[in-house]
């Protein structure tokens, strides 16, 4: 019994896994809809989760980074759903969102440049 390539293996679960959370949304989305906040928050977490470890999986990112950028995001999203419950006059809630949106963008990007690794020709 020969065993196969794991990253090959790895690949065809992450595929697997989103292709299951594909058809969970299509397959639970029309019942759900009418039972509740509660139980569609439950479903859609079930579903968020495996697209997202399938494209983990599949797109081979390390477990340490992945928990890096999740946390990030998580800090970032929390602030940003609050802008929503703020009371603004007119269209100014969503340009505070986008405006919000952007420089965590930026910011992130920022992170990631400061902290590449320099190349070889970059030397010090």
């Amino acid at each position: 019994m020969t065993s196969g390539n794991p990253s090959i293996v790895r690949s065809v679960v992450g595929f697997l896994l989103i292709l299951a959370g594909l058809v969970l949304f299509g397959v639970l989305a029309p019942i759900v809809a009418k039972q509740g906040f509660f139980v569609g928050l439950a479903s859609l977490f079930l579903i968020v989760s495996c697209v997202g470890l399938g494209s983990f999986l599949f797109l081979r990112v390390r477990f340490r980074s992945a928990v890096k950028s999740l946390l990030i995001i998580l800090g970032l999203s929390v602030p940003w759903f609050a802008i929503f419950f703020i009371p603004l006059p007119g269209e100014a809630q969503l340009v505070v969102a986008m405006l919000v949106a952007l420089s965590a963008v930026l910011l992130y990007r920022h992170h990631v440049k400061r902290n590449a690794p320099l190349k070889p020709s970059e030397g010090r």
